[in-house]
């Protein structure tokens, strides 16, 4: 009899946690940031899971901060990842993504994955949900095709010549790479005339998309988000939104600026979303801003940078900062030396005066982190994400590729803002392929 009682006591006890309030649950979630957290908390029963559905849809919720992951190849394998979490440095358990096959990673967003496959077929992609949403496939300028053909060729004979040495590649051989030159070449009515079907027999060495990034989660606004993506040999624009059959090419006809026909509306490095606008920046630190809610408009907030050094090897990222009603943008030059190797970093904020906009540059970041990425970039509070250095920018190496053989160590690193040092950190002990995919950052999902 007293069995009884105590199981049934138990049983009441375990019952009253599905009977909490939701407005207590979702007090709770708020103080919950690691994913691993609010995934235990949503474990307890299904009403806690739902009120967590819930919670994190809302988008001022902790969860739009969560820190991100290194999503690393496991055992030289183009399927299988695993995830690294930089501020411990440690991996996440045995956890492990699976991947489609024979598909391009092409950078991630709000916890997707923008791939392509050997057709130019786009996809986003969802690792922890396994979500695909097929997009229409990218179209090429005819005379990237011209160019592709050439820029193959020399590829492959590069490509066997290092695989049978086996080593870094000399000076001389450097040389032999496809030379940029080609660029220098091309007329810009061919850089900015129509987009052709790409044709299957002209597969790109190149990925046709370097960066993409989406206005919102497909997860949380299935019918709703946008994505703008980097793409072809020259860093033109595009974008497609929910519903789309096909992409909005940006030319310059969308432009309510003056066109300069000498350098063309391309070679854009990077672009980001903020407060309802897409921005757009290239190395020399041209920001445009897209407007695409009605209609499309493209305007100029900063024209190029004459501070900066021509003769400077440099990448150059935008960003926004955190702070919820205090955003702004960040634009982060990473300076590097004849051999890719990264030696410091300037940052600068974008600054409206008196209507002009203009970079202004800032010595410190506060209580800001950031961590860059080739294929996606996230700014975070550091007082809000336990471990994590503020002031500080957290990459990798993201230069290793057929011409970069060093083998060995992959590393990340961290570049203190206020004592200007670098420091590293082994992330695989050896890379068991020279030509194993980079990793990349991404944030995790819940939904």
């Amino acid at each position: 009899m007293l069995m009884v009682e105590k199981e049934a006591m138990t049983l009441n006890y375990v019952s009253d946690w599905g009977s909490l309030p939701n407005d207590l649950l979702d007090s709770i979630l708020d103080h919950l940031v690691p994913i691993s957290d609010c995934i235990r908390f949503s474990a307890v029963c299904t009403h806690w899971r739902s009120v967590a559905s819930a919670n994190f849809r809302r988008p001022n919720h902790l969860h739009h901060q969560q820190l991100p992951f290194l999503m690393v190849p496991k055992d030289d394998s183009k399927e299988r990842r695993f995830l690294y979490r930089v501020i411990n440095r440690k991996r996440l358990g045995e956890f492990e993504l699976r991947l489609p096959r024979n598909v391009t990673y092409c950078g991630s967003s709000r916890g997707w994955l923008i791939i392509i496959d050997d057709a130019f077929e786009v996809s986003l992609f969802n690792p922890f949900s396994r979500k695909i949403i097929p997009l229409p496939p990218l179209k090429r300028l005819a005379f990237e095709k011209r160019l592709l053909k050439e820029y193959k060729r020399r590829e492959i004979t590069h490509e066997k010549l290092l695989k049978n040495k086996g080593r870094r590649e000399s000076e001389n051989e450097r040389s032999k790479r496809p030379s940029k030159s080609y660029y220098s070449m091309l007329k810009v009515e061919d850089m900015e005339g129509q987009e052709k079907e790409s044709e299957s027999e002209n597969k790109n060495p190149y990925y046709p998309i370097s960066y993409g990034e989406l206005s919102r989660s497909p997860d949380t606004n299935p019918d709703e988000y946008v994505l703008m993506v980097l793409y072809g040999m020259i860093g033109r624009l595009a974008f497609i939104k929910s519903g789309d059959k096909k992409w909005t090419y940006i030319d310059k006809k969308n432009c309510d600026f003056e066109y300069d026909d000498n350098e063309g509306l391309h070679y854009f490095s990077d672009i980001v979303y903020s407060k309802g606008l897409f921005f757009a920046i290239n190395p020399e630190g041209e920001t445009l801003s897209i407007d695409v809610r009605s209609g499309l408009i493209v305007k100029k907030l900063t024209p190029r940078d004459t501070r900066q050094p021509l003769n400077c090897r440099r990448r150059t990222y935008l960003m926004e900062s955190p702070g919820e009603g205090k955003e702004h943008l960040l634009r982060v030059i990473r300076r590097l030396d004849k051999d890719d190797i990264t030696k410091e970093f300037k940052i600068y904020k974008l600054v409206d005066c008196g209507g002009n906009c203009e970079w202004t540059e800032v010595e410190s970041l506060g209580d800001v982190t950031l961590f860059l990425g080739d294929n996606h970039s996230i700014s975070v509070l550091a007082s809000t994400s336990v471990g994590c250095k503020p002031n500080s920018i957290y990459f990798y190496d993201d230069f290793f590729n057929y011409y970069n053989f060093y083998g060995g160590p992959f590393h990340f690193f961290v570049f203190n803002l206020e004592n200007r040092r670098i420091a590293k950190y082994p992330i695989l002990d050896n890379m068991q392929s020279w030509l194993m995919p980079l990793p990349i950052w991404i944030v995790p999902t819940f939904i």
